[in-house]
């Protein structure tokens, strides 16, 4: 539940402004501020800079692997990030005894793509991927 509610405030057209709508915008607005400041200053904490986290994911099979050779998918983290975004990522599939597998992220700035290798042929493995940047509140 919010800290403080909204309350819906709606004008009818041509209706004469009504004292007590208006009032009523103004604590919501006044709400949202407050709310805002709360979330303000609880990302601040001990940084010298706030930040808010920009961040998008997604995931990607890799139909067939070939034990011991890299396969490569290409991938888009997003047109969200003014930057090079961190990834991450990881398998998740079910693997045999004995068996490795490798996930490398390459190719951020250009070209991005996911690279998977694995001590056994392998099909259907799934590859999920987190991206995310810092953004600076200003």
């Amino acid at each position: 539940m919010p800290i403080n509610p909204f309350e819906t405030v709606i004008f009818n057209e041509g209706e004469p402004l009504d004292p007590d709508k208006l009032n009523k915008l103004q604590t919501n607005i006044a709400n949202t501020y407050q709310t805002s400041s709360t979330l303000y200053n609880a990302t601040v904490g001990n940084q010298t800079q706030a930040y808010v986290p920009v961040m998008n994911c997604g995931y990607l099979v890799f139909e067939k692997l070939t034990a011991n050779k890299v396969s490569r998918l290409p991938f888009d983290p997003g047109t969200m990030f003014t930057g090079t975004p961190f990834v991450v990522a990881s398998c998740r599939s079910n693997f045999a005894d004995a068996e490795q597998i490798t996930v490398s992220v390459v190719n951020l700035t250009s070209k991005p793509e996911i690279l998977c290798m694995s001590t056994k042929d392998h099909t259907n493995v799934r590859v999920e991927w987190i991206a995310m940047e810092k953004k600076t509140v200003s």
